[in-house]
């Protein structure tokens, strides 16, 4: 007989398509553009330096990137997305390292205009048929179905002229 866990948590995935205006489009394209550059940041990629893990690199992130030009407009962008990122790299430098995984390659640079993505872990609201993100106006969005549950993390992306967002709920 099988026992089944009565408490799990499910957590459903919802994709709608964003009717943005053009200074959020402009914004979508800028917070895109941060998360390549805290993917890319200084001599991360690179087998001269030693590893450096994602405690390392959010303490760099919040105390020495904005005294360097060059990394100045990253505080434009959300904090809580430019932290997901680092997450996701961290993550991704794990999975290479490990011996279970066969496939598994070094990550890579993120070429420009491949994927307009960014992802806000927590922070967000939902109101009728508008999404408020961080930083960010109310954007409508085209919802085909009813929301239920608690909103976990969405990512925004820009694909064209539309954006969608990805929701995850549980």
């Amino acid at each position: 007989m099988l026992n089944y866990d009565c408490n799990m948590k499910v957590r459903k995935g919802f994709k709608y398509r964003l009717e943005l205006i053009g200074f959020q489009r402009k914004l979508m394209c800028t917070f895109s553009g941060h998360h390549r550059a805290v993917w890319l940041s200084k001599d991360r990629l690179e087998w001269t330096v030693p590893i450096i893990w994602y405690h390392e690199l959010n303490w760099n992130m919040s105390n020495f990137w904005n005294k360097f030009e060059e990394m100045n407009g990253l505080n434009a962008a959300p904090s809580q997305c430019c932290q997901q990122t680092l997450k996701q790299f961290d993550r991704a430098m794990l999975d290479c390292f490990d011996k279970n995984q066969a496939n598994k390659r070094v990550p890579r640079f993120k070429k420009k205009n491949i994927k307009k993505s960014f992802t806000f872990p927590q922070g967000m609201s939902l109101e009728n048929d508008r999404i408020k993100p961080p930083k960010l106006d109310r954007v409508k969005c085209r919802k085909s179905c009813e929301l239920k549950g608690k909103l976990k993390s969405a990512t925004m992306t820009r694909n064209g002229k539309y954006g969608y967002v990805s929701l995850v709920l549980y």
